[in-house]
């Protein structure tokens, strides 16, 4: 994925083994506190005000804030809080957890009781937010009065617990209101300003063929997050020598957090459903990822991909099998009045002779109009 002239993708890759943070104690990492849970545009995936539950996406860290990485096995639990005063100050009133579970991508119905940093991709977390009061919205029925946006707007923040230590909170992209002018509506603002203009674009459950519709372009962009090492690469000091590594290591920690640009264009999918596991249908399908190099935005990597779309729960996955690993993008497919979109975690899993050395985490949005 970020393949140069000069160093083959996995050195890039491999270059992250000569940051000696990395190399620190699992067992002196497990009392750290950890990086605060990483959000997205869409983490608030819905709001249901006959029952008040808020239905939240929230992506668990990979490392401390010393940068040494979670380990496997850690117990990771999440926090959410609300805010009654416009984002100044949170607690725990008026906010109660019903659920959550750890997700992997090719798990999206049964979570993990632990975490692992090579499959759990997710958090699913769902929530209590009761918005008690004479002009309460109930969405599944008619609004009731003329609601001022203060009356209407939730404001959360979420931390993570990792083996008995929170993170900060971050309130990024928690922050939503549920009726517009008195109609119900989902609208999300990246900070508890909610001033500016925002879209309302909700869960989509749209029939398998809107996927290739369109010749089945969809245009977005990526960005790494995260790094994570597995144990071949950790205990072999020969693949940590491989020419060109801190080269390579400095491409790609410069990449990190970049926005770059990428295509899905899905070639085809099956009419009709087929059973999965659990009772869930889903449509298989094919595409084609084409993605660029953050060092170089106007030069794309293609590759064929598999891809497969879970219609009862609004999700498309795509997987694309590469020389030096594997490619899983996982996505919310959502709508708003004008587009769909697809915005989830990504993962590229490298190997080196048929073992895997590391975990690259990272996000993605596509769109296209409707």
């Amino acid at each position: 994925m970020l393949r140069t002239r000069k160093l083959p993708l996995f050195a890039a890759f491999i270059a992250v083994a000569t940051t000696s943070a990395l190399f620190a104690s699992s067992i002196l990492a497990q009392s750290a506190k950890p990086k605060p849970p990483i959000t997205g545009r869409y983490s608030v995936k819905a709001f249901v005000g006959e029952t008040k539950l808020c239905f939240l996406t929230i992506y668990p860290p990979q490392t401390f804030v010393d940068n040494t990485p979670i380990p496997a096995g850690a117990t990771m639990e999440l926090k959410v809080y609300r805010s009654y005063d416009g984002g100044r100050t949170y607690g725990t009133q008026g906010v109660r957890i019903v659920r959550q579970q750890l997700v992997s991508f090719h798990d999206p119905d049964t979570g993990q009781a632990r975490f692992d940093p090579a499959r759990t991709d997710w958090v699913e977390c769902v929530v209590e937010t009761p918005v008690a009061g004479p002009n309460a919205v109930n969405l599944l029925g008619v609004p009731v009065g003329n609601e001022s946006p203060q009356e209407t707007t939730v404001q959360l923040a979420a931390s993570i617990v990792v083996n008995g230590v929170e993170s900060d909170a971050t309130n990024r992209y928690l922050t939503f209101r549920y009726a517009v002018s008195g109609i119900p509506g989902l609208v999300r603002y990246e900070t508890p300003d909610t001033g500016g203009d925002a879209v309302p674009t909700n869960l989509s459950y749209a029939p398998a063929v809107v996927l290739p519709d369109r010749r089945g372009v969809w245009e977005g962009a990526y960005r790494l997050t995260a790094i994570t090492l597995a144990p071949a690469l950790i205990n072999s000091p020969e693949l940590r020598q491989q020419p060109g590594c801190q080269e390579a290591l400095t491409q790609l920690e410069g990449a990190k957090d970049l926005e770059t640009p990428m295509t899905l264009r899905i070639t085809s999918i099956t009419p009709e459903s087929m059973m999965a596991p659990h009772g869930r249908s889903i449509y298989p399908g094919t595409a084609e990822l084409h993605l660029a190099s953050a060092n170089r935005p106007e030069e794309r990597q293609t590759m064929k991909a598999d891809l497969v779309y879970h219609q009862d729960r609004s999700l498309v996955i795509v997987t694309a099998v590469t020389p030096e690993g594997t490619l899983e993008f996982v996505g919310d497919l959502l709508e708003n009045a004008t587009e769909y979109q697809i915005e989830g975690p990504m993962r590229m899993k490298v190997a080196h002779e048929g073992q895997e050395v590391l975990v690259v985490h990272g996000m993605w949005n596509v769109r296209r109009i409707k």
